[in-house]
C-alpha cells in the first residue's frame, strides 16, 4: 500500500502546477486498491505510526469517495469457491488451528497443471533458459518442452559444466532457433567454445555473448576469430583473470568487418592485441578494456585505428605509464564521449592536472564524462611519493567549465585519488536556494574513509591524511560506517583546517576522558579556527554527542540528522533551539532530522512549541515526506 505521505507529495506537487488551493490541484483522481492489503513499510515503526502512515489517516482521506466493486473479473469457470475464501480471507473470517494456520480450499490447485501446459503452448510465450544443473530426468523434461518451442527460445544461460554431445542433443544449433537473441556461457572449456562458436553463424538472430570462466582459454586468437566472423553480432564479452591471448590475431588484411558495438574484454591483453582485434570492428562504439601487462616499447607498437562511433572508452590498468596511455590514446581516431580509467600505475604524472587538459584538449575535445581511479597502493614501510610543489591543480577554469571534482578516499589498504563528474552532496538538498559558483567548484574536493575504524588504526588513519594532504586541500570528509570517538574526530579536524562539511554514521564519547581529552580542550580554546558549516549524522544514542558537535562547529549553519528514532522529537528541537536562544551557534540556519511517523499534524505541534515558547522568530517549519525541515530566515 502507498503511504500517505505519497499522496501528500502528489497533492503539494499539483496544486503549486495548476496554482490552485484544492485538493490535488483540482484533479480528478482515481485510486484502485484493496484496503486489506499491508500497511506501508516504515523502517522501526510501531503498529501505531504504521496506521498513521496509512492513507486512510492522511487529511485528504476525506476527499475521497468508496465506491466497492462486488464482481471478481478475473476468475475463470471453476474458481468460484476459491474467489469467496480470498474474500473471507481479507475479511478475517476465515478460522485457524492451534498452530495459527488456515486449510486451502481443496478446488485451489486442481486445474494447475492444465493451466500451466496452455501457458506452455500459447503462442506468445518466450523463453529465457538459465541452466545450473544437469541430471537425466532433467535432461527429458527440457527435451520434450523444448522440441516444439525452439522458436520461442530467447535467450540460453549456462552456469554448468557438459559434455558437447549432451549439449548438442539438448541443443541442436540450426535456424529454427529464430529468436535465439542471447548466449552465456560460465565455466566452459576451451574445445566445447570452440565447438559451439563454430556453428553460431546459422543463427538468424543472436546479437550478444558473454562468456565467463575462472579456467585458462588456450588458443584465445581462435575463440576471437570465430567471434568476430559473426554476422549479426552486437555485443561480446569475455571475463576471466586466467586467459592469456597466446597467439595474437594478425590485423585485418581483408574487408571482412565485425559488426560488434560494444566489446568488452575483461582479461589480461596488451595494447598491441587489442589494436589487432579493434581493426576488425569499425563500427564499435564502446569498448571495455583490461591491461595487466607491462608494455615493452620494442614489441608493442600500436597501429593507428579509425573508430568514428567510439564515444565510451573504460580502461582498466596495472602497469600503464601516463605518457604509454597518451599514445595509445593518439593512435585512435575517434569522437570520444566517455572515458573511464582505473590505473594502479606508480606514475605520479596522472595527478597532473596540466598533462590532462593536454592531453584531453589535443585528442578527446569532445569529451563529455571523465572518471579516473588513481589506487595508490599502501603496504608495510610504504614512502609517499614526492607529489607538486603547491597542493592540487584540478581547480582551473577547465575543470570547473565541465564540472569534474577530484577526490580522495582511504580505503585501509590504498589511497584512491580520484576525478569524476560531480553530484550533488547531501547538504545541496537542503538548500533550496543553492547557486553552485565557481569558488563552491574549486573548494569541492571530498576525503572519504571506506573502512570500519579500530583503536590500533587510529595512527596509521592520521599518516594516510597527511599522505592525501601534499596532493590536495580538503574540504570535505566523509567517515565510515561504524561509531567514531571523539579524539579521533578531533585530530582529523585539526589536521583539517579548510573542512566546510562533515558526515559521520555516529559519535562515540566513552573512549575520551575528563573533559573530552586534552584535544577537546585544545579545539575549544581555538575553536573560532574549524570552519564547519554543514553537518549530517545518521544516528545518535544521546542529545549530548549533539551539544559537543555543536561546540566544535561554532559556524555551523546546516545541521542533518537521519535517525530520530527512539528520542522524543519534540524534546529533541527544543533543545537545540535553546542552544541556539543561548547564544551557541547563532549561524545555523537550517535542521533537518527524520521522524518516521512524522505528518503535518506534528509540524503544527512544533510550531505551536516554538511559538508558545519564543524559541525563534521568523522561520519556516515543513515536512519533506518523512523529514522536518526548519529554516530560519
Amino acid at each position: 500500500m502507498a503511504p500517505s505521505y505519497a499522496f501528500n507529495a502528489v497533492d503539494i506537487f499539483l496544486s503549486d502546477i495548476m496554482n490552485i488551493d484544492a485538493p490535488f490541484g483540482g484533479k480528478t483522481m482515481i485510486l484502485g486498491g484493496d484496503l486489506r492489503q499491508v500497511l506501508p513499510v516504515i523502517r522501526f515503526a510501531n503498529r501505531s505510526e504504521l496506521i498513521a502512515a496509512s492513507l486512510k489517516s492522511s487529511n485528504l482521506w476525506p476527499y475521497f469517495k468508496v465506491m466497492h466493486l462486488h464482481q471478481n473479473m478475473r476468475t475463470g469457470p471453476g474458481e468460484e469457491e476459491f474467489s469467496k475464501w480470498l474474500i473471507k480471507l481479507g475479511n478475517g473470517e476465515l478460522t485457524s488451528n492451534e498452530d495459527d494456520e488456515i486449510e486451502l480450499p481443496s478446488s485451489s490447485f486442481s486445474n494447475l497443471n492444465h493451466r500451466f501446459q496452455q501457458l506452455l503452448n500459447s503462442s506468445s510465450l518466450i523463453f529465457k533458459l538459465e541452466l545450473n544443473t544437469l541430471t537425466n530426468e532433467s535432461m527429458n523434461i527440457y527435451k520434450k518442452s523444448l522440441i516444439i518451442n525452439r522458436h520461442k527460445i530467447l535467450s540460453i544461460n549456462f552456469s554448468l559444466t557438459f559434455d558437447i554431445d549432451i549439449f548438442y542433443s539438448l541443443f541442436p544449433i540450426d535456424s529454427s532457433l529464430t529468436h535465439l537473441g542471447s548466449l552465456v556461457f560460465e565455466r566452459i572449456n576451451t574445445n566445447v567454445l570452440i565447438s559451439i562458436l563454430a556453428k553460431l553463424n546459422s543463427l538468424p538472430r543472436l546479437f550478444s555473448i558473454k562468456i565467463g570462466t575462472c579456467w585458462t582459454l588456450k588458443e584465445l586468437s581462435i575463440v576471437y576469430q570465430l567471434i568476430l566472423a559473426l554476422s549479426m553480432l552486437k555485443y561480446y564479452k569475455l571475463s576471466s583473470y586466467n586467459i592469456d591471448l597466446t597467439n595474437s590475431l594478425p590485423m585485418i588484411a581483408n574487408k571482412q568487418f565485425s559488426p560488434i558495438k560494444y566489446l568488452l574484454m575483461d582479461h589480461c591483453s596488451t595494447f598491441k592485441e587489442l589494436s589487432a582485434i579493434l581493426s576488425y570492428t569499425p563500427q564499435l562504439c564502446h569498448l571495455n578494456f583490461m591491461q595487466t601487462k607491462k608494455l615493452h616499447p620494442n614489441t608493442d607498437i600500436i597501429s593507428p585505428i579509425t573508430l568514428s562511433n567510439l564515444k565510451h572508452l573504460s580502461i582498466h590498468a596495472h602497469h600503464l605509464k601516463f605518457d604509454e596511455f597518451e599514445i595509445f590514446i593518439s593512435q585512435i581516431s575517434s569522437t570520444l564521449k566517455v572515458l573511464f580509467l582505473s590505473t594502479e600505475s606508480e606514475d605520479i604524472n596522472y595527478l597532473d592536472a596540466i598533462l590532462w587538459e593536454q592531453l584531453i584538449l589535443k585528442y578527446m575535445p569532445q569529451i563529455e564524462k571523465f572518471d579516473l581511479r588513481y589506487y595508490e597502493t599502501i603496504y608495510e614501510d610504504f614512502e609517499s611519493p614526492t607529489y607538486f610543489n603547491e597542493p592540487h591543480h584540478f581547480s582551473t577554469s577547465f575543470w570547473i567549465e565541465r564540472q569534474w571534482i577530484f577526490e580522495a578516499e582511504i580505503s585501509g589498504s590504498a589511497i584512491i585519488y580520484a576525478i569524476r563528474p560531480y553530484k550533488k552532496r547531501w547538504y545541496e538538498y537542503m538548500e533550496d536556494d543553492i547557486d553552485k559558483s565557481s569558488i563552491e567548484f574549486s573548494e569541492s574536493i571530498r576525503l572519504s574513509i571506506t573502512y570500519n575504524l579500530l583503536e590500533e588504526s587510529y595512527e596509521s588513519l592520521i599518516m594516510d591524511i597527511n599522505r592525501v594532504l601534499n596532493v590536495t586541500l580538503i574540504h570535505h570528509l566523509q567517515t565510515p560506517t561504524d561509531t567514531i570517538s571523539i579524539d579521533l574526530l578531533i585530530q582529523i579536524i585539526l589536521l583539517l583546517p579548510q573542512l566546510n562539511s562533515l558526515k559521520m554514521n555516529s559519535l562515540s564519547l566513552d573512549q575520551s576522558t575528563n573533559a573530552h581529552s586534552k584535544e577537546m580542550t585544545m579545539l575549544y580554546s581555538g575553536s573560532k579556527k574549524c570552519k564547519i558549516t554543514k553537518l549530517y549524522l545518521e544516528m545518535m544514542d544521546d542529545i549530548e554527542e549533539i551539544y559537543v558537535l555543536m561546540t566544535l562547529c561554532p559556524y555551523l549553519a546546516y545541521f542533518k540528522l537521519n535517525s530520530l528514532y527512539d528520542t522524543d522529537a519534540q524534546l529533541f528541537l527544543r533543545n537545540i533551539l535553546a542552544k541556539i536562544t543561548d547564544g551557541y551557534n547563532d549561524q545555523l540556519r537550517s535542521i533537518y532530522f527524520q521522524v518516521p511517523a512524522a505528518d503535518d499534524v506534528m509540524v503544527k505541534r512544533f510550531k505551536k512549541m516554538i511559538d508558545d515558547e519564543k524559541l525563534l522568530n521568523n522561520y519556516t517549519i515543513k515536512r519533506v515526506v518523512d523529514y522536518i525541515h526548519l529554516k530560519v530566515k
